[in-house]
């Protein structure tokens, strides 16, 4: 090593500790700043909420899909200082509506929206933090306090951590349990003792309370048995040793059936030993699961299906798995100019490549490197964490959920013990520039991502062009999660108090808070628009994701004319009285809003057409387009069709 390096290794063996408490206050700092600097995003208010309801009303019916501990943990906060205490209880009529409806209205009507968005971000950011003190102690003990300490520079300015390390949903909570879980599986596959199986029971239980993937641990643990027996490892067990094949593998499959049994009690113990995800009485034998379930065949929906029927799991826990497991098979997705419902085997591969800044791609590169073709440097860590990291980007890659990065959040801290092996291999090398490289690769990291801080959802590194061109390959939580609404005010200007504005926003939390007098043209969910209005010259703002996922409207010329008719006729109708009685006399109330609701829809979907070739006239955050339109550019992009 060189004099310096030789230099902080000692004083990282003297003063580890102390050292990795200043790299948790930094990465704490660098997450609060994200969390302040960026608005709510789409899944965030219904995580926030289920984990509310959980924990005052033991009432499950709000957002069961992303599992128990994750949501739990969000709400800590909000419920111990009281901003959650105008909660409704279960009994409510006001859980009657659609959750995502009911989650909005309740965060931005009855309580300080903001102190519930700082304080459950907050204690996700204290699990991200959590989880970057657990890699450094790895990598410590594998690779020496110096590549340690690089990991954690690693770590704390990786946007992907950034970004979804300070966000109430539920990757965090997957990543933290599930490298808890392959390591303490790992670990008893090869001892047997007290400590390990309770770590390990306690690490699956974990788990399978925070993600619905969960279940990808058990071809993972399945592997490890057969990887050990392979090896022929002996089994420890106290002062014996097990060599015999046979005898091994039975005693480790009990392991696992034990550590899943501690799952199967830990689940129902969550969910208070009630199957029905509903506190309510009066709500109480909704069979939800089969209602999910409805006509869809095939193995796994018969499986939720019977065991819904038999009751053997929380009806929450079946639900949320159920609803998954249909979302994960089809989602629409956009990806280099297809809008597909299928997936694209190549979506996650690219994303790795380009949502990860240069230097830490280039540490995992060599690592990787080292560790397939230098059998010396097969550090015993990177077995465990190398295995489940190709199961699960097996199970990704086969997926059709095409929505985000955050998705691979798992197999990160695999890439970083990666990192850690070249860090270790160059810090001794002979070449002083390899020595070196280390160093460089450390501080262009975090000069990569302090250049796009805080809107480390949109980083995008230059195999992409950058944040800015990164619309023209990916959407949704990868780059648009509605995260740039606060931010279009600023963007705007004065311009904000002389013109039109209307947006198209992808993203739950209401445009108001945007503090713009503005139309809400068209968004993820309806509108409540009194009246229909027409377009006029101003500035049309349009989230990055709906730019490129919306297609052209799946109505016939036929549908959209009658639509017209009755849209223009309920238009010219406000403010008359006559008007309106002669247009109820020719259609029925359910009629004219369905009419309204398609022509919004179809015109929206002929603007967004027109605009996406051209080029926006300023951008808010990364991810909102703002376009100025003339009132003859208006008239081009409808056409008669749209137009008077």
């Amino acid at each position: 090593m060189s004099e310096f390096a030789v230099r902080l290794d000692k004083f990282l063996n003297k003063h580890f500790a102390l050292s990795l408490a200043l790299m948790a206050i930094l990465h704490l700092t660098v997450l609060t700043g994200f969390i302040r600097n960026n608005s709510p995003t789409f899944d965030e208010p219904v995580h926030i909420c289920g984990g509310i309801n959980m924990l005052l009303n033991r009432d499950f019916r709000i957002n069961p899909e992303s599992g128990f501990l994750p949501q739990a943990w969000a709400a800590v906060l909000p419920v111990l200082s009281g901003n959650a205490k105008s909660f409704p209880k279960a009994e409510s009529q006001l859980f009657n509506y659609n959750q995502w409806d009911f989650s909005k209205s309740w965060i931005y009507g009855a309580a300080n929206y903001k102190d519930l968005y700082f304080q459950s971000r907050l204690m996700i950011a204290i699990l991200c933090t959590a989880l970057g003190i657990l890699l450094c102690f790895i990598a410590a003990q594998s690779f020496g306090k110096i590549p340690a300490f690089m990991i954690a520079i690693l770590y704390i300015f990786s946007p992907v951590f950034i970004s979804n390390g300070a966000l109430a949903t539920a990757d965090m909570a997957a990543s933290f349990s599930f490298l808890i879980s392959v390591l303490s599986l790992w670990k008893l596959f090869g001892e047997v003792s007290l400590k390990n199986i309770l770590f390990a029971a306690l690490s699956v239980s974990l788990l399978f309370l925070s993600k619905m993937s969960a279940v990808i641990i058990i071809p993972t643990a399945i592997v490890f048995i057969i990887l050990k027996g392979i090896q022929k490892r002996a089994l420890r067990m106290g002062n014996h040793k097990i060599s015999g094949l046979f005898q091994c593998g039975i005693i480790r499959t009990a392991m696992l059936g034990f550590c899943g049994f501690c799952a199967f009690v830990s689940i129902w113990t969550a969910y208070g030993f009630r199957y029905s995800m509903s506190a309510s009485p009066v709500d109480a034998n909704a069979k939800r699961v089969e209602l999910l379930a409805g006509n869809q065949q095939g193995f796994i929906t018969e499986a939720v299906r019977t065991a819904a029927g038999l009751k053997i799991m929380p009806e929450a826990y079946l639900y949320g798995f159920l609803y998954s497991y249909q979302t994960s098979k089809e989602r629409v997705s956009y990806f280099n100019g297809q809008i597909s419902s299928k997936g694209n085997l190549w979506y996650f591969p690219y994303l790795f490549l380009v949502k990860n800044p240069p230097a830490l791609l280039a540490a995992f590169l060599s690592g990787l490197v080292l560790l397939l073709l230098k059998g010396r440097y097969r550090m015993p860590i990177l077995i465990p964490t190398g295995i489940f990291s190709i199961i699960y980007m097996y199970f990704a890659l086969s997926s059709g959920l095409n929505i985000g990065f955050r998705h691979l959040m798992p197999v990160l801290p695999f890439v970083l013990l990666c990192c850690g092996l070249f860090f270790r291999y160059a810090l001794h090398a002979e070449s002083r520039y390899l020595k070196a490289a280390p160093f460089l690769l450390c501080l262009w990291m975090a000069a990569e991502s302090l250049s796009s801080y805080p809107s480390s959802i949109s980083y995008f590194n230059g195999l992409a062009g950058g944040s800015m061109n990164a619309h023209k390959y990916v959407s949704d939580s990868s780059l648009d999660w509605g995260q740039d609404l606060e931010k279009l005010k600023e963007t705007l200007g004065d311009a904000a108090n002389s013109e039109n504005i209307y947006i198209s926003y992808f993203g739950t939390a209401p445009v108001e808070i945007a503090g713009l007098k503005l139309i809400k043209n068209g968004g993820f969910f309806p509108q409540n628009e009194k009246y229909p209005y027409e377009y006029k010259p101003g500035l049309y703002c349009v989230s990055e994701s709906f730019l490129r996922q919306t297609d052209k409207a799946p109505f016939s010329e036929s549908e959209i004319s009658n639509a017209k008719t009755v849209f223009y006729k309920l238009l010219d109708s406000e403010g008359n009285e006559n008007k309106l009685k002669e247009l109820l006399s020719r259609f029925r109330p359910e009629e004219i809003n369905g009419a309204v609701r398609l022509f919004e829809h179809a015109r929206l979907c002929a603007l967004i057409q027109y605009l996406k070739p051209r080029e926006p006239d300023t951008v808010a955050g990364d991810t909102i387009f703002v376009y100025k339109l003339a009132k003859e550019e208006l008239r081009q992009a409808l056409g008669n069709q749209y137009n008077r």
